[in-house]
């Protein structure tokens, strides 16, 4: 069975404007940026303990250069 939160999630993610963001980490609470920057560990800390009951996702945005396939 899909889980349509996950699913919904990702759909919004591969839409989601990150510019501004580039060569940064995220962190990502529902469908919403609460916190960026260069290093993950204080980026993630500092969304954990705004959102300490939701689960916290961290990504780094690529350089807008780079290509991926």
């Amino acid at each position: 069975m899909i889980d349509l939160m996950k699913d919904k999630t990702l759909e919004w993610f591969t839409k989601a404007d990150f510019h501004g963001y580039e060569d940064k980490y995220v962190a990502i609470v529902g469908e919403k940026i609460v916190g960026s920057g260069i290093e993950p560990d204080a980026v993630f800390k500092k969304a954990k303990n705004g959102f300490p009951e939701q689960e916290v996702v961290l990504w780094k945005v690529p350089k807008k250069d780079m290509l991926v396939l």
